[in-house]
């Protein structure tokens, strides 16, 4: 330890204490704060001055050394207590083995005894306070880490085998982590990647920022909330707390889309599903979630969908039949410039006149991009390498249906004088 270690002084006899004293120098590793001529004034000295030695005669009036010691273990348990005594007191002295008291000084005291004392002793406060050092600094990496931990924990859950779950389930609760409470609903929540954020840590670190403006906007509102980072978004357990609960705890959802929108300057998407209970019941919680937040990218229903609002309508699929796909080949191939134009439009309004309806694109947006790549690959280009991006998960980032037909109409401009 580099600072001097705390000492407080107790003997009834003030001569004792002032020879004692003036032997301890600060090159012995101590100093003395505080002295005391009985047990009482010593404790409110102890209370005051947080020593880490009280060195004590055992022989006092009114609270004598052993009951004082008595006190410290059961107050102070982190300040060693060491005695002061006589020849004729060693026997009485042994009393205090139980209160783990293992240093003395004897009377008469020299010098000698003092600094073979006190290097003794500071050998033995060393080791403890290197022991305790290290496992508060243990402690503490631990506790920090506990966050990442119970991440892992429901990530395991999600992407593991029937037969490892329970032990998942275990973990999270021994982290205080309880589905069976309440019943909860799943948020997905997904963060647009833009100019500031290609860079794969810059993206990490802005989905850290866009995680605690939520985790900050729950607790403020007094949610009982579960988040993990999993498949590249955000997940949110929220339990229901009251009445009416998705109807209130819709406009936080938007509270969190505006924040982030205005103090990170960067959308998010939220995906919403129905309510669960138990643990058994979160992967199917996590599906709907992300099956929400996939359709609302195409929905006029704004940022945050509730996959309930889906399955209120009827499915409808949005997809290209096989003469639709041939004539737009045919033309983006051989076609003019305004007969590519009418093509993509004529296309457009169609997929438009449906879009209150439709409630899965994925196989509209996958035809697409086969048009796009068998296109490329017919004029000798890596698709992927002139964009500088990937075409699919370009496509899926669309949040309508105009920007996607505007984009590709605009690729195979690029294309066309290959």
């Amino acid at each position: 330890m580099d600072e001097l270690y705390r000492m407080i002084l107790v003997d009834d006899e003030d001569e004792v204490r002032g020879r004692i004293s003036s032997k301890i120098s600060g090159e012995s590793g101590f100093q003395v704060v505080a002295s005391a001529g009985n047990g009482y004034d010593a404790l409110e000295l102890i209370e005051k001055y947080n020593p880490h030695v009280v060195l004590t005669d055992i022989k006092m009036p009114f609270v004598d050394g052993i009951e004082l010691a008595r006190t410290i273990k059961r107050d102070f348990p982190t300040t060693r207590v060491a005695f002061i005594t006589g020849f004729d007191e060693f026997e009485y002295a042994r009393e205090a083995v139980e209160l783990h008291v293992t240093s003395y000084l004897t009377k008469p005291v020299t010098q000698n005894d003092i600094s073979r004392f006190l290097d003794k002793l500071k050998i033995e406060l060393d080791e403890e306070f290197k022991e305790k050092y290290n496992l508060d600094i243990l402690r503490q990496r631990y506790e920090q880490s506990i966050p990442l931990i119970i991440d892992n924990y429901f990530t395991s859950y999600l992407v593991s085998s029937k037969s490892s779950k329970s032990e998942d389930i275990e973990n999270l609760r021994q982290h205080g982590i309880s589905l069976d409470d309440k019943k909860y609903i799943m948020a997905f929540v997904q963060t647009e990647r833009n100019q500031s954020s290609k860079d794969v840590i810059d993206y990490e670190k802005l989905k850290l920022s866009v995680r605690s403006v939520i985790q900050s906007i729950l607790e403020r509102h007094g949610y009982d909330f579960y988040s993990f980072h999993f498949n590249n978004g955000i997940v949110l357990v929220v339990k229901e707390n009251s009445l009416n609960f998705l109807r209130k705890v819709d406009p936080v959802f938007y509270e969190m889309v505006k924040m982030v929108e205005q103090y990170l300057n960067v959308s998010i998407d939220i995906g919403v599903s129905n309510l669960h209970c138990r643990f058994s019941e979160l992967r199917a919680a996590y599906e709907e979630s992300e099956e929400a937040l996939g359709f609302s990218r195409f929905l006029n229903a704004g940022r945050i969908v509730y996959i309930n609002q889906l399955e209120k309508d009827r499915p409808k699929v949005l997809s290209l039949s096989d003469s639709e796909i041939n004539d737009i080949m045919s033309n983006v191939k051989f076609g003019t410039d305004m007969e590519i134009r009418n093509v993509m439009e004529s296309l457009k309004l169609n997929a438009l006149r449906d879009s209150k309806t439709i409630t899965n694109y994925r196989p509209y947006i996958i035809n697409m991009v086969n048009i796009l790549v068998n296109f490329s690959e017919s004029i000798g280009v890596n698709l992927d390498e002139v964009l500088q991006e990937d075409v699919l998960e370009k496509m899926t980032l669309f949040r309508n249906l105009e920007q996607m037909f505007d984009w590709v109409l605009s690729v195979i401009w690029i294309g066309n004088p290959f």
